[in-house]
Parts: structure tokens; sequence; C-alpha cells
């Protein structure tokens, strides 16, 4: 019998599951998620037959016989068929409504048969790339699920564990008072108990552990570490009758209490604290493909002070770890300010910017995101139409960067990314403590939340002073231009000294920031 069940289940039978992903994807509608949940099942069998059939084919070809097995992923069934498919919960007209909802929403797609054209019944495709794309979105915009203990918990459990050690003496005297005084009473063949059947009051047979069968307890969960565990005597049926014969001796609680104590520290003294493994030298190499900044470069980004006079311990790695490379991240952009994001116009429809938008979140989903508010701050989404397309760049490389990086969907990240940049950031919250092995107290470290304005100290105004990465002569930054593009696109341009136009990711990617000198003249 399966763990959780109380009946015993019969085999063949059909389940019917309800997932809230989908019930919130197809808008509240449950026909639709049901529908939705069983063309994902029949999708993933479809995968293990078109494995076995392209098999198949390959043989038959090899023999010069026809191949005519299927591989294809369209699943052929009718209203009436789903309507079994869904143990009967829904009628014909609704599975077919619903089925034409799901169409619309380019979750699945639809045909009849391709080379039988007197084949009336309908073919079914799960579009497993739009249904993802829509469930990592709500996925990002939900509350994260509180997972993780809180610090009142872990003083709770450091409570209860304190417990049995604050009376040590009287737990030890109640546990033998119940030794003595109370008897084993088995029935009889009429249900009563028998005087017969009281056992002995001083043979520990009521399941209490003494001094002397405890450290063996131990031993069952810890081995020692100095000693082969191979090399240890198993716990046979005779020592535990032997140590059961043996009568709870009539010393005072203080003397048992001081012998439990001392059994206690013996076996713990054996128990040795692993470190961990050193961090693994391809961390580096891991982000060799992405779109990465320098150490300078992240710092300036960041422009916390405290952040770059941190000391970062020492990663083993030797070459790959002596100049590692930081790839951007959703984290790491920094906010618009709100003053200066209400300033800028509303990109219309087909600008640049919106086409940028509708490339990171998906055409299907980008009006229903503008009329919503972020779940941080509450801001509008429609502020994402103020962002210059500079901007929407560096949200689109970051948002890739990452997902490449811890492997989770871009469409996750670049809705992230957005909310930030028009302000969605959450405040910092308080550093907690957190209790090590041996009982110390440690305070968890939080990360910073960067909040930086990027025109502080000059860097991207006139005068600001810049060195190509790849050599070269210094530039000057002589004007900031507001392009406008043939798509109605507004963005911000930097001119410098040589002649050259170049916008925002281009310039942190290629130049370093050197200072800031309006008086100097620079070579040409």
């Amino acid at each position: 019998m399966s763990e959780g069940f109380s009946i015993r289940q019969p085999a063949g039978q059909r389940t019917l599951a309800l997932r809230e992903v989908y019930l919130a994807i197809c808008e509240g509608d449950a026909c639709e998620a049901h529908l939705l949940n069983a063309l994902e099942r029949w999708y993933t069998y479809k995968l293990k037959e078109r494995e076995q059939n392209r098999g198949k084919n390959k043989a038959a070809r090899q023999g010069n016989a026809p191949a005519n097995a299927e591989e294809g992923l369209w699943v052929r069934m009718s209203a009436e068929s789903w309507v079994t498919e869904l143990l009967g919960l829904y009628n014909e007209k609704t599975i077919r409504l619903k089925l034409g909802e799901l169409v619309n929403r380019s979750f699945v797609s639809t045909r009849s048969n391709p080379t039988r054209r007197w084949d009336r019944t309908p073919q079914w495709l799960f579009q497993r790339l739009a249904v993802q794309e829509a469930v990592d979105l709500w996925e990002a915009q939900r509350p994260q699920p509180d997972l993780d203990p809180t610090s009142a918990d872990l003083e709770a459990e450091n409570v209860a564990s304190a417990q049995p050690d604050a009376h040590p003496e009287a737990v030890t005297e109640t546990s033998r008072t119940n030794v003595r005084m109370q008897p084993v009473k088995v029935p009889n063949g009429v249900g009563q108990s028998s005087e017969s059947s009281r056992t002995n009051v001083r043979s520990n047979n009521t399941g209490i552990l003494t001094q002397e069968s405890f450290p063996d307890t131990l031993n069952r969960g810890v081995i020692p570490l100095e000693e082969d565990a191979r090399a240890r005597p198993p716990v046979t049926s005779s020592r535990i009758e032997a140590r059961q014969e043996d009568p709870v001796p009539n010393s005072s609680s203080e003397n048992a209490s001081l012998q439990n104590k001392a059994a206690i520290q013996e076996e713990l003294s054996a128990v040795a604290l692993l470190e961990q493994p050193a961090a693994s030298p391809t961390a580096a190499d891991a982000a060799s493909d992405m779109l990465a900044l320098t150490d300078q470069d992240f710092n300036e980004l960041l422009g916390a002070g405290d952040v770059n006079d941190q000391v970062l311990p020492k990663v083993a790695g030797g070459a790959a770890a002596a100049s590692p490379t930081v790839a951007l991240q959703v984290a790491a952009l920094v906010p618009v300010p709100r003053i200066v994001l209400a300033a800028r116009p509303v990109a219309p429809v087909g600008s640049e910017v919106h086409q940028g938008i509708k490339a990171m979140v998906g055409k299907h989903r980008l009006d229903e995101l503008l009329g919503e508010l972020t779940m941080t701050g509450g801001h509008s989404r429609k502020d994402w139409l103020r962002l210059l397309p500079d901007e929407i760049t560096l949200v689109r490389e970051a948002a890739r960067s990452e997902a490449r990086q811890q492997g989770g969907s871009m469409v996750t990240f670049a809705a992230r990314g957005l909310d930030r940049m028009i302000g969605a950031v959450a405040s910092q919250k308080p550093q907690q403590q957190a209790l090590q092995a041996n009982g110390a107290a440690y305070t968890l470290f939080e990360k910073p939340v960067a909040q930086v304005d990027m025109l502080s100290e000059g860097k991207y105004e006139v005068g600001a002073r810049y060195r190509p990465k790849t050599g070269g002569a210094d530039v000057q930054l002589m004007e900031l231009e507001m392009v406008k593009s043939k798509t109605a696109g507004i963005g911000a341009k930097y001119r410098f000294s040589d002649g050259q136009v170049i916008g925002m990711l281009e310039l942190i990617s290629k130049f370093d920031f050197v200072g800031r000198d309006i008086g100097r003249e620079i070579d040409q």
C-alpha cells in the first residue's frame, strides 16, 4: 500500500489532476486547466513513443521495409473521447469550447489528418514552450513561498532541546520510579490481568534507556571515525538478553545522572566534524560564454563603497580563479530614479522599446502585464514603456546571462529586471543570527541592496574621461544626445571627442572610466 493512502487503489484507473499554475494561466477556468494537464500527459507519452518508433523505422529502413511507425507528437482525439478522458465532468459542447480557448491562448495547436482527408477526428498538439513561458511568468509574479525556518523557530528549537538538561535529577528519579513501581500487565484468556503475569519490578522491560544500554543506542546512529565500522561487533540477541537480565542499580539519582553524562560525553567525543569541500575550479569556466564584465565595471555598477572594501575569500582553481569574471545579473541593475522615469514619455505601440519588451516577455502576455502592478512597491508596469532602448538591452543581456548561469527561464528574469528598472526593489532585510554545531552564534550575511544614482560623481556627464579597454588614447565625453529612431524609440547616446557615438551598454563593456577633468585637453 502506498504511503499516505488508507485504501488500496486498483490498477489501471484514470486520475484527474488540477494544477494551481494551470488554473492561474487559464484565468481560473477549471475545464481548461484539466484539458491542459491531460494534454501534457499525452505529450509526455508521445515523446516516449517517438524514441521507440524512431528505432523501429531505422531498423525497417535497414531491411528495406516500409518505415510506417508514427513519430509525431499529435494526439488524435474527438470531443467524446475528451469527455471520457476527463471522467465525464464536462459535456462535449463545453469541451469543444474550452479547446478553442486553449488554441486562442497558443497553448494548443489543432489540425485535421494531413494524410487521410476522410478522417474528421481532430488532432491536438501541446505547445510546451508557450505553456512553459506562461508558467515561468506566473512563478515570477506570485509571492515567494515561505519555506525556510525563521529566527523564532530556531529559538524554539533551542529552548526545547535545553529542557531535558534543566533538572536532570528529577528526570532520572522519575524514570527510576516508573521502573520500580509499575509492573507490566498481560491479559489472560478472558481479558483479565493475572497475578502470575507480573514481571520483575527491577528488570528493564519498559523501554526506558539506562546508563548501560544508552551508549549502544547512540552507536546505532553514529559510528566513531577513528574505528572501522566493520570491526565493531554487531548487537546480538544474547547481548540484549544479558542487558535485560541485569537489575537496575539502586544507586542514588546523582550517581546515575553522572554516569549517564559520562557515557554520553565518551560517545560524542569520538564524533568529528568534517569540513566542507573546497569550491570547484570550474565555477569561473561556467560563465566564460556569457556577457561578462570585469570586477571594476561590476563594482562601478553597484557603486557601494562598503561592498568594494570587502575582502573576498580565495578560491582554489589555479589560473582560472586568479582572474575571475563576474556575470551580469538582474540584481546588479540600477533602477532609474522615479522622478526621471516620470518625466519620460511613454513609448507607443510598435516602437523599439515596445518591440524589445514584447520579445522578452512574449506577445501574448504583454498587454496583460502592462495592466498590472509590481509585486514590490506597487508600481504600474506601464512604466516599462518609459525605459530607454539601451536600458531594455541591458535588461535583456542581464536576464540572458543569469538564465544561463542558473538554468532558469529568461522570461522570469526579464520580468524581474524590468520591474527592478522602474523601481521595484525590495528593502534590505535585517541581519539574523544562526547557531553553529558547537552552540556559538554567528551573523548571517545579507547581500546589500545597491541604491546608486547612475549620474553620481559626473561619470556620465560632459567632461568625463574614458579609456578604451583594448588600448589607445583617452577620450572625453563631449555631449549627451537623446536620439529618436524611425520606430519612435528614444535612447541616450554619448558623443566623444574622437567623433564616435555609442550607447550605454557599449560604453560600460568597452571603456573604463578614468576621471573627470573638463579643463584638460585630450590629444587627438
